[in-house]
């Protein structure tokens, strides 16, 4: 509705109008991630998310990529996500689909574990026989393939360059996956349970996940069923959170937490840091 510059949401003359609070949090939403201004309006880089029919986090990570060196690698994550899971466990076959899944993970969580499963997928020229014997999906990764191929077109017709960087490829990546999932972080308390930092909701990691039990996490998928699980996630540096996303961790509108009082002392430091620096530049 914004790239059609239909700007007055609140009267608009929806057929099904969507909850008011919901809109809020919508635009809340976009404005962190920078699609829109603190007017409502639509900034260039938002317009280059609204080229990609993808979600609005997912555009943010696509469009950062190149920035990160890792453009070729988050174009099959993106696209991977866009699909079903790979994975395939039934109860027949747990033991033998966890022990095929073990040889894709990577230790530092489960998006690169995708990663190392779409490109293992592709070496073996999408063979189906493959999937079938390592416990996956061929439809799902078929489809991802398919995605990719897509969006790597958009990609080409935008002028964003598919790179990649083997050195820090894992840093770089979830620096870039930080970019868009900011707000789907959570900290493990001292009690070993794990909170979402901004509503302070007690979460489990999803039994599927790869991940170990890291300090701080980004997730892609909030899953409700009789427990709160996040599913696909990826340890990371709690400093990326404050050097990517400043305007978001105003953390006076933080519920009170473990994870915030460490935020705090990060921000302190890293204020007194850069004072250090402007001294010494001065000098």
């Amino acid at each position: 509705m914004k790239v059609l510059d239909i700007h007055d949401l609140a009267n608009f003359d929806f057929l099904d109008p969507p909850n008011p609070e919901t809109m809020m949090r919508a635009l809340e939403t976009l404005n962190f991630l920078n699609a829109i201004n603190d007017e409502g309006e639509l900034t260039s880089e938002g317009r280059w998310m609204a080229e990609f029919p993808l979600d609005v986090e997912m555009s943010k990570i696509l469009i950062s990529s190149p920035k990160y060196v890792c453009s070729e690698e988050i174009l099959t994550l993106v696209s991977v996500l866009s699909s079903h899971s790979p994975f395939v466990r039934t109860k027949e076959h747990a033991e033998a689909a966890d022990k095929a899944k073990a040889q894709f993970i990577h230790q530092d969580g489960d998006f690169l574990t995708l990663l190392a499963v779409f490109n293992e997928y592709m070496r073996e020229g999408q063979n189906i026989e493959w999937c079938n014997q390592n416990f996956l999906n061929p439809k799902s990764l078929k489809s991802a393939a398919e995605i990719r191929e897509q969006l790597s077109q958009k990609m080409a017709r935008l002028g964003l360059p598919l790179i990649s960087q083997k050195n820090n490829l894992s840093e770089n990546l979830r620096k870039c996956l930080a970019c868009g999932f900011f707000m789907h972080v959570v900290h493990q308390e001292r009690a070993g349970v794990y909170i979402t930092l901004k509503e302070k909701q007690q979460v489990g990691i999803h039994p599927s996940s790869t991940v170990g039990k890291p300090e701080w996490a980004i997730y892609h998928e909030f899953v409700i069923t009789p427990n709160k699980y996040i599913r696909t996630v990826s340890p990371i540096n709690a400093e990326w959170l404050l050097e990517i996303a400043p305007h978001y961790f105003e953390l006076s509108r933080f519920p009170e937490s473990q994870g915030k009082k460490m935020l705090e002392r990060l921000q302190k430091m890293m204020r007194k840091r850069e004072k250090e620096d402007e001294e010494e530049e001065y000098d």
